[in-house]
């Protein structure tokens, strides 16, 4: 898959609702004070998306605004949905 093809994946399956978090990523989210909804909003209207280090847990990097318009980043893994691994 590459970068286009993962951006409008991860903004169908943010659509979809398919979305679980990990446990670095809920704790990553209560450290920033980030909302479900928020993440949800990124993902539906990611604006960048690239492929994420080698040594890193998720597969994609996105960012996108959150619900008020903040830029909000994601790592994320697309299997059947959207594994969040991270937030920043």
């Amino acid at each position: 898959m590459n970068e286009s093809e993962a951006l409008l994946e991860i903004r169908r399956a943010a659509r979809t609702g398919l979305l679980v978090f990990t446990r670095h990523a809920r704790n990553r989210m209560l450290e920033r004070r980030v909302k479900v909804p928020d993440v949800r909003h990124a993902l539906r209207h990611a604006i960048t998306v690239k492929r994420s280090g080698p040594d890193q847990a998720s597969h994609w990097t996105t960012t996108g605004p959150d619900a008020v318009g903040d830029e909000l980043t994601l790592g994320v893994v697309l299997r059947g949905g959207i594994i969040v691994v991270t937030v920043y």
